[in-house]
C-alpha cells in the first residue's frame, strides 16, 4: 500500500488514519472487518471506528478533489456506486442515473480495479453515501438536463454539426481528470434520441450505427425510442433506395408518403431480394432481438414515440420484415398507455412485493349508469368546437389581453366617487386614442433598433458558438428574427404594466422573457410539422364523445385515448413531441441576452406625447417649436431598493414613458393563456406530462404543480412514480376539470361597484382612501435609541401596509377583470395536484376556491331543478354562511332561516340601499349570492320546485386532518369534536379549542399575567382557527404565533398594538397545548411519525414513502387525509331531480347531503 501524505482522511468514515503503511496494516485488524467485494477483500469499519469523531462534508469532498490520480478517483466513485444500499440513500433523480454512471466509469477508466487494490485502505464502506458521489451525481444530472434541451434546440435550429463537435469534446473530457470533477458526462437518453431522430429522418444509417456503437462502448443502454428510430431509418432505406442508390442522405423525397399502411406494404422496393436488402433485413432482425432482450415491447412504445406524418409508415415497413404477420392494427383496447392498474406497482421497490389496490377492486364492482353529468353545458357540438377554435387561437397568440374594470392605480379611485364622475381633469377619449396611436408608432421605431441589435448579437454569439461553447445562439435561430423583436416589444409592454402593480427585478424579467421565447419556439415547431392540425382532428373526435349524455367509455381519459388511437391507425403525427423543457438556467440566459438589447439600445422621444397634446389643442406655436426637437431617453433603467431587509435591483420604466402608457390606457391587462379558464373542456390527464390546456404550459399545469414560477421542473423528484399505477387519480382530476362553470353576474356587478366607490374592508375589498406612498424614515441626531427604533418600526409597518394594500388591489383587479371578460361564457378549470396531493385549479387568479369573493363569483354552468327539498337546502346553506348556528341541527337551522327570510329578501332586492343585513355576516358575498338565489326561487312563476338553479350548496368537513388522526388513534373526545361520532347536534372543534384556551386564560389572568388580562374578550374562534387547521401540517410555535398575530391585527377593537407579539405567542402556546388535551392520541401519532422518519433517515439513510389506497406513492405524512376526497370523485353521480349533484374537493363538497 502506498501512502502519499503524512496523514490521510478516510472518505467514507471521515476520520484520520495513520500515515505509514505498516501502521495502517496494524490498525486494520482492530478497527476494520474484512468484506469480500467482487472477489476482492475490502476493509469494513468496525462499530468503534464508525463512532469516531467525524469531519465536515466539505472536508470529505475536498479530500476527494485533492486526489491526483484519475483512476483512483473513478475507483472511489465506482466502489461507492456499486454498494447495494447506496441507492436508497440518494435522491431519486441521482439514484436513477447511478447505474448508467457506474457503467460509464467502468468502461472509461479500465484501470479502476488496479487503483482500488492499491488504495483499498481508503475504501471503507459506510451506511451513508459519500459526499463526493452525491456531488458528482448532482453535477452530472444538472449537466444532462441542460444538454438535453441544448441538443433538441440545436437540431431544430440546424446547428447539428456544431452540436456533434461539442459532444465529441465533452466525451473526450469526461474520460479525463477535468471531466470527472465537472460531471460533463453525456448520459441522458434524450440527447441521443434527438440525434437518432435526426439520423432517422435523413435515412443516415452510417451515423445511426455509429451512435449505437458509441453507446455500447460507453456502457449506456439504448432506450426503446432509440431502437425505433433505428428501425425507422432502415425502413426509410428499404422504401427509398434501390440497388444503385447510396445508403447515405437520400436526395429525393420518399415515394408513397401519406399512403395508407395497407397499400404501403406492397411498395415495389419491398419486394427486392438483392444483397443490400438482405443486409438491411439482417440489421432489422438484430435490432429487434436486442430490444427484446432488454425487455422492450416495441409495439407498445409506439404510443409514446414522437411521430411525424410518415414515421409510422416507415416503422411498419421495417417491422413487417421481422414480423411478417404484423398487421397495421394498434387497438385501443389492447395497448393503452395508461388504462388499468397492474398487480404490482413498478414505482415501488422490488422488496415490497405484490401490492393490492382495494379502491380499484371496489370501483370495478360498482355499476355505473354511464351518464355524463357535464355533457350539454354547450348543447350544440358545433358551438363547442367553435369554442375550441377560439381557445386554440388564444393559446397560439401566447397572451390574452383583457380590459381592466378597475384603474391600475388604486389612488385614482376616491371613496364615494364613481368612475364616471371622478377626476375632473380626466383625459378625453380622443386624446387617449391619439396618444395610443403615437405610442404604437414609437414602437415601430423600436422594432427597427431592436432588429439591428438582435442581428449584431447573433454575429457575436456565432463566433463564441463556433468555439465549442454552450451559448444561446441556437435558441435565437429557431424563430424568424422579427418574432424575437415582437417578443421584446411585448416584454416592454409587460414591464410598463406590471411595474405599476409589483416590484420587478431583472432576474424575474429575464425569466419571463425566456419562458415566452420557449413557448413561441415550441408553437412554431408545432405549426411546422402539423401538430396543430392534428390536434383539431383529435379534439373533434373527443368533443363528440364528451357532449354525449350517455357515456360509451367509462372515463374521460378513455375518451381521449380513443380519439388518439383513431388517429394513430392512420399514421398521424403525435401531439406530444417530447421536446425537452428548457432549464431555468437556459431560460435565464436567453432572457438575459434579449433584455440586454432592450436595456442598452432602446430609447424613446420624451417630447412626442407633448406634441400630441398640443396638436389636439391646435396650439400651432407650441407645435412648431416642439416638432423641431427630439429628446431621446432610455426606455428602461435599474435602481436599488431596500426590500425585506435586502437591496434588490429593480427594473423601472422611464417615468415619462410610464405616464405615456398610463394616459393612453395601453396596454390592457395581459395574461398567459394558462393563467385563465378554458373556453372548451380541458385535455384529460392520461400521463404525467400533457393535459389541461391545448398548447400552453406553466409551473401550475404539471401533474404535480410547483408553488412558484421559478421552480426547476427537471430538478424535482415529485414525479418519481409510475403513471400506470395511479389511473384513479387521473380520473379524479379529469372529473373535476370537466365541470363547466359560469360567472355570477349580479355579484360581479356589485363587486365592481364597491371597488370603484373606494373599497370596503369589511367586504374584503381593499380601501383606497388609505393608499398612499409611505414617507421615508426621518432620523435626527437628537433622537434617542428608542425613538430611532420606534421610527424604523413605524416605517416598516407603513411600508408593509402599503405593499399589502397594493397587492390586494392587484389581486381584485385581476379577478374582477377576468370575470368580466368571461361574462355570458361557459368555461372550464383544469386541475393539478400540489406536493401534498391536494387538488387545485390551474388558473391562479379566478376560480371557485379561496376567499369569500372568489366563491361568490362563480356558479355551475349546468343547472338542475330544485325539487322538493332544494329550497330547504338553500336556506340551510344561508344559515351556514352566517356562522350563527354552528352547533344546531338542520331543523333548528331551518327554523332560524324562516326568522331571517325578510332580511335575506331585503338584501337580495336592495343590497346597498336596504338594511344591508348581508354585509354583517361572516361570508358576506356568498351570503348575498345565496339571498339572491332564494329570492329568485321564491319569485319563480311555477314555484321553487321547478326553479332551475345553478347555485352550489357547500358541505364542509370538520377539520378533515384531525378527523383522520382521531380515527387512527381511536380518540373518543377528539372524534366527538370533529363529528366522527353519532350525536344529536353537530360539534365545532374550533369552538372546543376556544373553550379550553379561554379557561386557561382566565386562570392566568386571575394570577396576574399581563398578557392574559389584555386578551380578555379576544379569544375568539376566528383568531385560533387557522392555527388549529394547520396543526396536521406540523405548524411550529413560531408559525402559529404569526397566524394569531395576523388575526389580532385585523380586529378593530383590539386596542393594545404593542401587545400583538406577546399575545400571539401566548395564544399559540395555549392553542397547541389545548389540541393535545382534546386529541390525546393525534399528537402522539404525529410524534411517532416523526420518530419513524428520523430513524429511517439517520439510521437507514432513506426517505419514507407511503403507498395509499389509490396505489400512489407519496412522501408526505399529512397527505393521508387527501385520499377519501379523491375517491369521492370516482363514485357514481346521483341523477335525481336535485340540484346538488356534484361532489367537490378540499373540504367543500358540492353534493347531495343524502348521498354522503
Amino acid at each position: 500500500m502506498k501512502v502519499q501524505h503524512l496523514f490521510k482522511r478516510c472518505f467514507f468514515c471521515k476520520t484520520i488514519i495513520a500515515s505509514s503503511s505498516q501502521s495502517v496494516k496494524t490498525r486494520t485488524s482492530s478497527i476494520h472487518e474484512v468484506e469480500h467485494h467482487e472477489n476482492k477483500k475490502i476493509v469494513k469499519p468496525s462499530k468503534a471506528f464508525l463512532n469516531a469523531k467525524k469531519i465536515t462534508d466539505l472536508d470529505a469532498y475536498l479530500d476527494w478533489v485533492s486526489i491526483k490520480d484519475t483512476n483512483t478517483k473513478a475507483a472511489y466513485l465506482i466502489y461507492e456506486g456499486s454498494s447495494k444500499s447506496v441507492s436508497k440513500s440518494l435522491l431519486s433523480r441521482h439514484a436513477r442515473i447511478l447505474p448508467s454512471c457506474v457503467s460509464y466509469w467502468k468502461s472509461s477508466f479500465p484501470k479502476w480495479q488496479i487503483a482500488l487494490e492499491q488504495d483499498d485502505y481508503l475504501l471503507v464502506s459506510s451506511p451513508s453515501p459519500s459526499v463526493a458521489l452525491s456531488q458528482v451525481l448532482n453535477k452530472i444530472y444538472t449537466f444532462n438536463c441542460k444538454m438535453s434541451a441544448f441538443a433538441d434546440v440545436s437540431v431544430a435550429a440546424g446547428e447539428f454539426s456544431q452540436f456533434l463537435r461539442l459532444c465529441n469534446t465533452f466525451r473526450r473530457e469526461s474520460k479525463m481528470h477535468k471531466g470527472l470533477e465537472s460531471g460533463a458526462i453525456l448520459l441522458e437518453t434524450k440527447i441521443y434520441e434527438a440525434l437518432a431522430r435526426y439520423f432517422a429522418t435523413k435515412a443516415d444509417w452510417l451515423s445511426m450505427n455509429g451512435l449505437l456503437k458509441r453507446l455500447e462502448q460507453d456502457g449506456i443502454s439504448a432506450s426503446p425510442k432509440l431502437y425505433l428510430y433505428a428501425i425507422e431509418c432502415l425502413g426509410r432505406l428499404l422504401t427509398v433506395h434501390s440497388v444503385q442508390q447510396t445508403l447515405h442522405f437520400p436526395a429525393v423525397p420518399p415515394p408513397g408518403v401519406g399512403a395508407p399502411l395497407g397499400h404501403f406494404v406492397s411498395h415495389p422496393f419491398l419486394a427486392n431480394t438483392n444483397k443490400v436488402e438482405r443486409t438491411l433485413v439482417v440489421l432489422l432482425e438484430t435490432l429487434v432481438a436486442k430490444a427484446e432482450s432488454q425487455g422492450y415491447d416495441l409495439i407498445q412504445e409506439l404510443w409514446n414515440l414522437p411521430r411525424q406524418k410518415d414515421t409510422l409508415q416507415h416503422l411498419y415497413a421495417g417491422l413487417v420484415r421481422v414480423w411478417p404477420h404484423l398487421g397495421p392494427d394498434f387497438s385501443f383496447g389492447q395497448r393503452p398507455p395508461v388504462c388499468s392498474v397492474s398487480a404490482t406497482n413498478s414505482s415501488c421497490p422490488s422488496e415490497w412485493g405484490v401490492v393490492s389496490y382495494p379502491v380499484e377492486k371496489h370501483l370495478e364492482t360498482v355499476k355505473h349508469k354511464m351518464r355524463n353529468a357535464f355533457a350539454c353545458a354547450v348543447p350544440d357540438t358545433k358551438e363547442l368546437l367553435a369554442a375550441f377554435e377560439q381557445q386554440l387561437s388564444l393559446e397560439r397568440r401566447g397572451e390574452v389581453r383583457i380590459s381592466p374594470v378597475l384603474p391600475l392605480f388604486p389612488s385614482r379611485v376616491a371613496p364615494g366617487i364613481s368612475r364616471a364622475g371622478h377626476n375632473k381633469g380626466a383625459i378625453s377619449d380622443e386624446l387617449k386614442k391619439r396618444l395610443r396611436q403615437a405610442l404604437l408608432a414609437e414602437q415601430n421605431s423600436w422594432r427597427s433598433a431592436l432588429l439591428i441589435g438582435f442581428k449584431e448579437l447573433l454575429q457575436r454569439l456565432r463566433r463564441s458558438h463556433s468555439r465549442d461553447q454552450i451559448t444561446v445562439y441556437p435558441f435565437l435561430k429557431i424563430l424568424p428574427a422579427a418574432n424575437y423583436v415582437d417578443l421584446m416589444v411585448k416584454a416592454i409592454d409587460n414591464i410598463a404594466r406590471d411595474s405599476a402593480l409589483q416590484h420587478l427585478n431583472s432576474y424575474l424579467v429575464c425569466m419571463q422573457l425566456g419562458q415566452r421565447v420557449e413557448a413561441a419556439c415550441n408553437l412554431y415547431r408545432m405549426e411546422k410539422i402539423g401538430v396543430l392540425d392534428e390536434l383539431k382532428h383529435v379534439y373533434t373526435v373527443y368533443a363528440k364523445q364528451f357532449n354525449r349524455t350517455k357515456m360509451v367509455l367509462p372515463q374521460f381519459r378513455h375518451m381521449w385515448q380513443h380519439a388518439l388511437q383513431s388517429r394513430l391507425e392512420q399514421g398521424a403525427v403525435s401531439l406530444n413531441q417530447d421536446w425537452t423543457p428548457w432549464t431555468s438556467m437556459l431560460r435565464g440566459m436567453v432572457g438575459r441576452a434579449l433584455y440586454g438589447i432592450i436595456y442598452d439600445r432602446l430609447t424613446f422621444d420624451r417630447l412626442r406625447p407633448i406634441l400630441v397634446r398640443h396638436r389636439l389643442s391646435e396650439d400651432s406655436t407650441t407645435v412648431e417649436s416642439v416638432s423641431q426637437r427630439r429628446e431621446q431617453a432610455p426606455v428602461l433603467f435599474e435602481v436599488q431598493a431596500e426590500y425585506d431587509y435586502e437591496l434588490r435591483n429593480l427594473v423601472k420604466i422611464h417615468p415619462s414613458l410610464a405616464s405615456w402608457y398610463r394616459e393612453a390606457d395601453y396596454p390592457p391587462l395581459s395574461f398567459h393563456p394558462a393563467e385563465l379558464p378554458m373556453l372548451c373542456p380541458p385535455v384529460p390527464w392520461t400521463s404525467l406530462d400533457d393535459a389541461g390546456y391545448l398548447l400552453s404550459r406553466n409551473y401550475a399545469t404539471r401533474f404535480m404543480r410547483h408553488s412558484h414560477a421559478s421552480s426547476e421542473p427537471a430538478l424535482e423528484d415529485d414525479l418519481d412514480f409510475d403513471p400506470a399505477s395511479i389511473p384513479s387519480v387521473f380520473d379524479a382530476l379529469n372529473c373535476l376539470a370537466a365541470c363547466p362553470w359560469r360567472v355570477n353576474e349580479p355579484i360581479l356587478d356589485a363587486l365592481i361597484s364597491v371597488a370603484l366607490s373606494g373599497g370596503n374592508r369589511k367586504l374584503s375589498m381593499p380601501e383606497t382612501s388609505t393608499f398612499s406612498t409611505p414617507p421615508s424614515v426621518c432620523i435626527t441626531k437628537t433622537m434617542t435609541y428608542e425613538e430611532r427604533r420606534l421610527a424604523y418600526r413605524e416605517a416598516r409597518e407603513a411600508q408593509k401596509q402599503y405593499n399589502e394594500t397594493r397587492s390586494l388591489w392587484a389581486s381584485e383587479l385581476y379577478r374582477l377583470s377576468i370575470a368580466n371578460q368571461y361574462r355570458d361564457r361557459v368555461f372550464w378549470l383544469p386541475h393539478s395536484l400540489d406536493f401534498r396531493g391536494r387538488v387545485y385549479p390551474c388558473p391562479p387568479h379566478f376560480h371557485h376556491m379561496g376567499s369569500d369573493v372568489a366563491r361568490g363569483l362563480i356558479v355551475f354552468a349546468r343547472g338542475l331543478k330544485l325539487g322538493e327539498r332544494g329550497l330547504d337546502w338553500l336556506r340551510i346553506h344561508l344559515v351556514n354562511l352566517t356562522g350563527l348556528k354552528k352547533r344546531c341541527s338542520n331543523k333548528e337551522r331551518l327554523d332560524f332561516a324562516n326568522t331571517i327570510i325578510d332580511e335575506a329578501l331585503d338584501s337580495a332586492r336592495n343590497p346597498f340601499n336596504g338594511r344591508r343585513w348581508w354585509q354583517e355576516q361572516e361570508e358576506p358575498w356568498q351570503t348575498l349570492a345565496c339571498c339572491r338565489e332564494i329570492a329568485a326561487a321564491l319569485d319563480h312563476p311555477s314555484g321553487p320546485v321547478d326553479y332551475v338553479s345553478h347555485f352550489p350548496v357547500h358541505q364542509d368537513g370538520s377539520c378533515n386532518g384531525l378527523q383522520h388522526y382521531a380515527a387512527l388513534g381511536r380518540d373518543q373526545r377528539g372524534a366527538e369534536s370533529v363529528n366522527l361520532t353519532d350525536k344529536q347536534y353537530p360539534q365545532d372543534v374550533y369552538g372546543d379549542v376556544v373553550e379550553v384556551v379561554e379557561a386557561q386564560r382566565r386562570i392566568d389572568a386571575a394570577a396576574g399575567v399581563p398578557v392574559a388580562q389584555v386578551l380578555e374578550g379576544f379569544v375568539r374562534r376566528k383568531v385560533i382557527k387557522q392555527s388549529v387547521m394547520t396543526t396536521v401540517y406540523g405548524v411550529t410555535l413560531y408559525g402559529a404565533s404569526e397566524q394569531i398575530r395576523k388575526q389580532l391585527r385585523e380586529l378593530d377593537d383590539f386596542p393594545a398594538r404593542e401587545w400583538l407579539g406577546p399575545a400571539g405567542a401566548y395564544l399559540a402556546r395555549l392553542t397547541l397545548a389545548s389540541i393535545g388535551t382534546i386529541f390525546t392520541s393525534s399528537t402522539d401519532i404525529q410524534a411517532w411519525f416523526g420518530q419513524v422518519c428520523e430513524h429511517h433517515f439517520v439510521c437507514v439513510y432513506c426517505t419514507v414513502c407511503i403507498l395509499n389506497l389509490l396505489g400512489w406513492v407519496f412522501s408526505f405524512i399529512h397527505s393521508v387525509y387527501v385520499i377519501p376526497s379523491l375517491i369521492n370523485h370516482l363514485v357514481p353521480f346521483p341523477h335525481d331531480n336535485s340540484l346538488f349533484w356534484f361532489r367537490f374537493r378540499l373540504g367543500i363538497a358540492y353534493g347531495s347531503p343524502s348521498s354522503r
